[in-house]
C-alpha cells in the first residue's frame, strides 16, 4: 500500500540515472561512506565541505543563489596540499546533472571554482 502513489510504467527515467550515478560515487569514495567531515567555507546560500580519509578526499560545494558565483577557499584542513588536482565527479544543475571530468588545481593552498546559479559539485584529490 505504501507504494501506491509510485508512478509505475511513467518513472522519471533521469532522476533514477541520477541516484544510481550518486551511489555509484558514494561507493567508490571511501571518504563518503565513513571519512571525517569538515566545514570549509559558508557564506549566504553558499557552503562547502570536506570529507576525508587515509585514502580518500572529497569536497562538496553548494551554490543555492539565482546567480554565478566564484567561490576560493582553502582546502588544507581536509590534508589536500598545494597543486594537488581535483577532479569533478558530478555537478548538478537547473538543467540536469553532468559527470564530466573537469580538472580543478590547488594553488596557493586555496581552490578556485566557479559555481553556476542553483548547483551542487562533487570533487575528489587525485593525491
Amino acid at each position: 500500500d505504501s507504494r501506491r502513489t509510485y508512478p509505475w510504467g511513467n518513472e522519471d527515467q533521469e532522476l533514477i540515472d541520477f541516484h544510481r550515478d550518486m551511489i555509484r560515487i558514494h561507493k567508490d569514495n571511501s571518504a563518503l561512506m565513513r571519512g571525517s567531515y569538515r566545514f570549509l567555507v559558508g557564506e549566504h546560500k553558499l557552503v562547502a565541505y570536506g570529507r576525508f580519509d587515509e585514502m580518500n578526499k572529497v569536497v562538496v560545494v553548494m551554490n543555492n543563489n539565482y546567480e554565478d558565483v566564484e567561490i576560493k577557499f582553502s582546502v588544507a584542513e581536509i590534508g589536500i596540499p598545494d597543486h594537488t588536482v581535483l577532479t569533478q565527479l558530478m555537478l548538478t544543475t537547473e538543467d540536469g546533472y553532468f559527470l564530466d571530468p573537469i580538472a580543478y588545481r590547488v594553488t596557493n593552498g586555496k581552490l578556485y571554482v566557479r559555481m553556476p546559479k542553483v548547483s551542487a559539485m562533487v570533487l575528489r584529490a587525485n593525491l
